[in-house]
């Protein structure tokens, strides 16, 4: 089954991924899971991309609406010297509460995320070096992939004491950055950014590590959701690459809805109906292009070139996935043209 043939089977389908949210949230990646066996039934629904960038909020209210679970990952933490950092909220994911502290004397810090029910500790040592070690006790997540200078170690459903000392141990006798009361909001959005860069150079999770990762759920990995799944998170992840880039030839709240990106793990046949939904040509078809075609980004501009250049190709990236980034034409640009 090829993506269009999902699509016209889903007419509901936007870009979507519901019961598939995936959310990086500094000082570990913090993927949220919920994964349907019924897969293509959820793909009617939404699909979010992490944002490219956050922002933390001061929330006066959290510390006093603190639950249980929360409180039960906090109490300990101040027992054995964290110092309240702060209680936030994240703009860009409303829901998100998350509670910072430090230890200033063996320079570690705590996040206690709370968000969609599911409450979840990660500690976070820096070292002098730039390298950063995180421990955390979420269960889900463990299958993606980090920098090869910010590893993730997982105890699941360890608690605030036991992960404590895992990382005093852990992390060894190498030197550390100090942790700042008035700097740990602002080290947890740098870290996240650091991450969304990081993703967007390697276009984003990999098939095999959300094939993995879903699997580690105990839900069935079908190959054409996987395979959904990862063109999304691509999409996401390169669209990020170019939006970073210095000289950017338009502005992106401009560009991000309409900047098309072809990249090398689409399949080419559904390059055909990418062409024409963005493009509005539906009789221009990859059957009248000579053959073989060797990759979706050759279909792509070989239709491009074909139709008449509706696309203005803007942006290139070469590695480690490669991928061509598109912007269709106004009507304006095209009769000028033909004039």
């Amino acid at each position: 089954m090829s993506l269009k043939d999902v699509i016209l089977e889903h007419p509901g389908l936007i870009l979507s991924v519901g019961g598939f949210l995936l959310i990086s949230a500094i000082a570990g990646v913090f993927w949220i899971l919920n994964f349907s066996v019924n897969v293509m039934k959820e793909l009617e629904n939404s699909f979010v991309a992490s944002p490219f960038r956050i922002r933390l909020m001061p929330a006066t209210d959290t510390r006093s609406a603190l639950t249980g679970d929360v409180q039960a990952l906090v109490e300990p933490l101040l027992k054995a010297g964290f110092v309240d950092a702060g209680a936030f909220r994240i703009w860009e994911m409303p829901t998100a509460k998350l509670q910072l502290l430090v230890q200033p004397e063996t320079r570690v810090t705590a996040c206690v995320y709370r968000l969609n029910e599911l409450t979840i500790l990660n500690l976070v040592s820096r070292f002098e070096d730039g390298s950063t070690l995180d421990i955390s006790n979420a269960k889900v997540g463990g299958e993606f992939s980090r920098p090869e200078q910010h590893p993730e170690k997982r105890f699941p459903a360890a608690g605030a004491t036991e992960l404590y000392e895992r990382m005093l141990v852990e992390r060894g006798n190498r030197p550390l950055r100090p942790v700042r009361i008035e700097t740990a909001a602002e080290e947890f959005q740098a870290r996240y950014a650091a991450q969304q860069d990081w993703l967007a150079e390697r276009g984003g999770y990999t098939a095999d590590e959300i094939r993995r990762e879903i699997l580690a759920s105990g839900k069935k990995a079908d190959e054409h959701a996987v395979q959904f799944f990862r063109e999304r998170r691509a999409a996401a992840a390169l669209k990020n690459w170019w939006r970073a880039q210095p000289g950017a030839s338009l502005p992106w709240e401009d560009a991000k809805d309409c900047l098309v990106v072809i990249h090398d793990e689409l399949k080419v046949e559904d390059i055909e109906y990418v062409y024409a939904d963005n493009s509005g040509d539906w009789e221009t078809e990859l059957k009248s292009l000579p053959k073989p075609i060797a990759s979706p980004r050759q279909a792509f501009a070989l239709l491009n070139q074909a139709g008449g250049e509706l696309f203005e190709k803007i942006a290139e990236k070469t590695t480690p996935l490669a991928a061509d980034f598109y912007l269709l034409r106004s009507d304006e640009e095209l009769m000028q043209e033909a004039a």
